[in-house]
C-alpha cells in the first residue's frame, strides 16, 4: 500500500481536477437557467402592463367653438368615451335658439356620441323672432335672407291666425338652392287653440299642411285634435312636440311627413286614426300611452324604420285597424289583453322575430301576419286547445322557403302555450 505521504501520479490528480470544475459549470449554469425562468415572465408582464398603460392613456381634445352664448373651456377625455349631457352643455343667447352640438352634420347626442379622435364641436344657433300671433304671419313673410329661424308666438291664435300662418309660411323660399328659409314654429306659449284642422276633408280648414319651409312644429297646451290633413305633407318636417292634453290624431293628420324623427305620443292619447302617420318611415314615437283605445286601419303602415323597434300595445288598445303596422319593421310584438281581434294585413311583412298574443284573442284574420319571415317564437297566454280554437283566415302567418337565408325561418314556428308547446309549419 501507498504510503499517505507520498504524492498522486500526476494524471489522478489532472482527473480529480477536471471532476471538480464540471460540477462547479453544472451548478451555474443550472443557477442562471433558474434565474432566468424566474425573470422572464415578470419582464413580459411588466412590457404588456406597460403596453395597456400606454394605450389606456390615449387621450382626445373636445374643442367647443360656439357664435353665441358662453363657449365652453376644451376638455380631454379617453378615447372611445361617450359624452354626458354635462359635456354637451345647453347654452342660451339673447335673440336665438340653441339646436345643440354638431360634428360636421352629425348631431352630437348626449350618451350616444363617442369620441374618437380630437373633434372640434360646434354649436348651432337659430334665430328667434319672437311675435304676436296677430303679427306672424307678416313677419315671417318678411323674412328674405336664407337661413333658419325660430318663430315664438305669444298671445291667443285662432283658426284664421293658423290659415294665415299657413299661407305666409308656403310664401317663403324654399326650392332647395342656397335662399332656402327654414322655419320652426313654436306655438308653445298660445292660447285658445282646442282643434288644428277640421273633422272632415275641407280644403279651407285650419292647417299647417303642404309646407316645405317647416322644419319643427310645438303645438299649446290646451289642444285636444288634430283633424283630417292637418299637418300632412310637410316633407322637411323633423320633430312635431305633442301637449298632454291631446287626445285625438285624426284621419292622414300626419301622412307624408317623409323626414319626420321625432313625433313622441302624449299620455293622454285616445285615438290613431286611419293613416295618420302613413309612410312617414323615421318616426320616433316612443311608447303607445296607456289611455290609448283605437289605433285605426293603416295608422303605422310603411313606417320602415320606426322606434321603439319592440312594441308593446297596452291592454287599453280594444281597437285595431287593418293593416295598421304592415311593413313597419318591428323586433317584437306584445298585443294587450284589450285585443280580441287581430285584422287583416295588421303585421303584414313587419319582420318580427318574437310575437306575443293574450288568450283573449279569438280571431286572427287573413295574412294578419303574412311575410314574417323570421318570425320564430309566438307567446301565447292561454293553453294548447285555446290556441287551436281561434279562428284563423288563410295565409295568416309564412315559413320561409329560402333555407339558405341563415336569420329566416324556414323550420316553423314554435307556439308556447300554458300547457305545452305547438308547433307551425308551412301550409
Amino acid at each position: 500500500a501507498r504510503d499517505a505521504t507520498t504524492p498522486l501520479p500526476s494524471f489522478t490528480f489532472f482527473f480529480f481536477r477536471r471532476t471538480l470544475m464540471f460540477s462547479i459549470k453544472q451548478h451555474i449554469s443550472a443557477l442562471f437557467l433558474f434565474a432566468l425562468l424566474f425573470t422572464l415572465p415578470l419582464f413580459v408582464a411588466c412590457q404588456n402592463n406597460s403596453d395597456d398603460n400606454d394605450y389606456d392613456t390615449v387621450t382626445y381634445s373636445v374643442i367647443y367653438v360656439s357664435e353665441y352664448g358662453e363657449t365652453p373651456a376644451k376638455i380631454s377625455v379617453e378615447e372611445n368615451t361617450v359624452l354626458t349631457a354635462s359635456q354637451l352643455p345647453e347654452l342660451s343667447a339673447s335673440g336665438y335658439t340653441f339646436g345643440g352640438w354638431y360634428d360636421g352634420s352629425a348631431k352630437a347626442e348626449a350618451g350616444s356620441y363617442k369620441v374618437t379622435a380630437d373633434v372640434a364641436l360646434i354649436a348651432k344657433w337659430t334665430a328667434e323672432i319672437s311675435v304676436t300671433a296677430d303679427t306672424a304671419a307678416s313677419a315671417i313673410q318678411a323674412i328674405t335672407e336664407a337661413g333658419t329661424y325660430t318663430v315664438k308666438l305669444t298671445g291667443a291664435i285662432t283658426s284664421d291666425t293658423i290659415i294665415a300662418l299657413r299661407a305666409a309660411l308656403r310664401s317663403l323660399t324654399n326650392d332647395g338652392t342656397d335662399a332656402t328659409i327654414f322655419i320652426n314654429l313654436d306655438l308653445s306659449e298660445t292660447t285658445g287653440l282646442t282643434v288644428l284642422g277640421d273633422i272632415d276633408d275641407d280644403d279651407n280648414a285650419a292647417r299647417l299642411s303642404g309646407i316645405d319651409s317647416l322644419l319643427s312644429l310645438t303645438l299649446p297646451e290646451g289642444l285636444v285634435s288634430i283633424g283630417w290633413n292637418a299637418i300632412r305633407n310637410n316633407k322637411n318636417l323633423k320633430t312635431i312636440v305633442f301637449p298632454s292634453t291631446l287626445q285625438t290624431l285624426g284621419r292622414n293628420s300626419l301622412r307624408y311627413c317623409f323626414s319626420l324623427t321625432h313625433a313622441t305620443l302624449p299620455s293622454n292619447l285616445k285615438t290613431i286614426d286611419k293613416n295618420a302617420f302613413y309612410d312617414d318611415p323615421l318616426i320616433n314615437i316612443g311608447e303607445l300611452p296607456s289611455s290609448l283605445t283605437t289605433i285605426g286601419n293603416n295608422a303605422f303602415k310603411y313606417c320602415k324604420k320606426i322606434q321603439p323597434a319592440d312594441l308593446v300595445i297596452p291592454d287599453s288598445v280594444t281597437s285595431l285597424g287593418s293593416s295598421v303596422f304592415e311593413e313597419a319593421y318591428l323586433d317584437s310584438v306584445v298585443i294587450g289583453q284589450g285585443i280580441t281581434t287581430i285584422p287583416y294585413s295588421a303585421f303584414k311583412g313587419a319582420d318580427i322575430i318574437e310575437l306575443t298574443i293574450p288568450a283573449a284573442v279569438t280571431t286572427i284574420e287573413s295574412k294578419a301576419f303574412d311575410d314574417n319571415y323570421y318570425l320564430k317564437t309566438i307567446n301565447y297566454g292561454g293553453t294548447k286547445a285555446q290556441w287551436n280554437a281561434i279562428v284563423k283566415g288563410s295565409n295568416w302567418y309564412s315559413i320561409s322557403d329560402d333555407a339558405s337565408d341563415e336569420e329566416a325561418n324556414y323550420d316553423g314556428i314554435t307556439v308556447k302555450c300554458s300547457d305545452g308547446t305547438i308547433t307551425l309549419t308551412a301550409e
